[in-house]
């Protein structure tokens, strides 16, 4: 697994698309705040954090699901992996934790550019400050991560990366949980379960944040809910992925 942990780090270091990528959407963000620069205030940083990274899930993870879930679907290298003998539930485990671990870099990297473009028109933000921005961060982060290993699902069971890619999408755009939230305020529902709603992904995501902010602390409740979404997700992947036959 290790091995194999490695030859994923070194493929996706040496992607020149990934780099040409974020730096097509870092040159962006900084071309939008000279565009507006002369509007920035101390408080800036804190509404581009609550407001533009909402679009890092779909911009940054979806890129990076792309990257690390889909392209060896379409070079076919799954069937090699699995031919030579690697483990079926350590290719899920190993690419999941490559996933996670490319969006803290990420992330990690929006937030270091977020605070030198601010610091660089005059307003460098303090230390409280970025601890705010970092809590934003990691609510995005938390959705990105969690909703990669549920699109996983349909990778490693369809073996479509088109269709798992638009699915994750679907996800991170709150569409999913939108109509569920709707289908969820029925009489049918509401008389089972009323706050159904409450525990869908985004929802949990949202609730973690709001506990960090109001008492610095994650609620117990919804980190159990998130982890539970985890390694429920990862183990139907390892199920579906050591049901269904490669395709060559």
């Amino acid at each position: 697994m290790l091995s194999y942990f490695r030859g994923e780090v070194y493929r996706l270091l040496h992607k020149r698309s990934m780099y040409l990528y974020f730096g097509i959407l870092a040159v962006g963000y900084c071309l939008l705040s000279f565009a507006r620069s002369d509007t920035f205030t101390a408080g800036s940083i804190l509404s581009d954090a609550e407001n533009l990274y909402s679009y890092l899930p779909a911009l940054a993870g979806g890129f990076l699901f792309a990257a690390v879930f889909t392209d060896d679907l379409q070079s076919k290298n799954l069937a090699t992996l699995v031919g030579f003998g690697m483990n079926k539930a350590m290719i899920v485990v190993s690419k999941f934790i490559l996933m996670l671990l490319l969006s803290v870099i990420v992330y990690a990297g929006v937030m270091l550019l977020t605070w030198a473009i601010h610091a660089a028109f005059g307003w460098p933000p303090s230390a409280d400050t970025m601890g705010l921005v970092g809590l934003f961060a990691l609510r995005n982060l938390l959705t990105t991560v969690a909703f990669a290993a549920v699109a996983g699902i349909l990778v490693y069971g369809l073996q479509r990366s088109t269709f798992a890619i638009v699915c994750y999408l679907i996800l991170v755009l709150g569409i999913v949980d939108g109509l569920l939230v709707q289908a969820f305020m029925l009489d049918f529902f509401t008389a089972i379960a009323p706050d159904l709603g409450n525990h869908l992904l985004e929802r949990i995501a949202n609730r973690i944040l709001g506990g960090l902010l109001e008492s610095g602390t994650v609620p117990l409740l919804a980190a159990i809910e998130y982890v539970i979404y985890l390694i429920v997700s990862i183990a139907l992947s390892v199920l579906v992925f050591t049901r269904r036959e490669l395709e060559f």
